[in-house]
């Protein structure tokens, strides 16, 4: 079997583990997580693996990752992940060294590969950053493959579990709040069952079906993707 058609049997076999363990996955740390386990374990030439969420305008800040410790924070005007970030566009990168503004998270990496995860909508969501210590590690195989897994993951998870940060006045009181059952979703945020989650709800004046103000709700709290 030639190299790349072994690579892409290997893609074929960690794409079926992934699509298994995300079945029905609508939490966008877990499923961070779980990829960038999967991958890194799955290939030898992966030697760090991992996200960067964006949290702010033209900012990422590492994810879930596999390996040494990734840079905190990264703009979208500097390095390999900035490129993928600002143009929308997976970097295939064969030596970093020659790459312009690279990043030296780890002086080992030689070769690197960053893929964009985006809404359907096109809003990017974060990138896939895979290092390797080896120059010209990766190749089309690999983009093919890490563009369609990055595809679904922003289809899949582009609704995905909202995190508060809750002052203690909101915390502890779900017997006031009962009538806020199951989920709550309104234009892309998902609201958990916690009774946390109720309470600070209720305080705003959000009920199941009703319209709200999305900029009040801004301010109060954040998606996973801006958090």
């Amino acid at each position: 079997m030639a190299a790349s058609d072994h690579r892409a049997a290997a893609y074929e076999s960690a794409r079926e583990r992934i699509d298994a363990l995300l079945d029905s996955e609508d939490d966008w740390v877990a499923a961070m997580a779980t990829v960038a386990c999967e991958l890194h374990h799955h290939f030898e030439h992966y030697d760090w693996t991992g996200f960067y969420r964006v949290v702010a305008p033209q900012l990422l800040k590492v994810g879930p990752y596999q390996g040494g410790h990734g840079c905190l924070s990264i703009p979208f005007d500097r390095g390999v992940c900035g490129a993928a970030a600002r143009s929308g566009q997976t970097q295939l990168v064969p030596d970093v060294e020659a790459f312009p503004d690279h990043i030296a998270c780890s002086s080992s990496t030689r070769s690197e590969i960053v893929v964009p995860v985006a809404a359907p909508d096109g809003r990017l969501l974060a990138v896939l950053d895979v290092d390797s210590d080896r120059l010209a590690a990766f190749d089309e195989t690999d983009q093919e493959h890490l563009e369609a897994l990055c595809q679904t993951l922003g289809e899949q998870l582009n609704t995905s579990t909202v995190t508060l940060i809750l002052s203690r006045a909101w915390i502890g009181k779900p017997s006031r709040f009962a009538s806020l059952r199951g989920d709550v979703r309104l234009d892309g945020w998902m609201f958990g069952r916690s009774p946390s989650t109720r309470s600070y709800l209720q305080t705003i004046g959000l009920r199941r079906g009703r319209e709200t103000n999305r900029r009040k709700l801004q301010i109060f709290s954040k998606p996973l993707t801006a958090q």
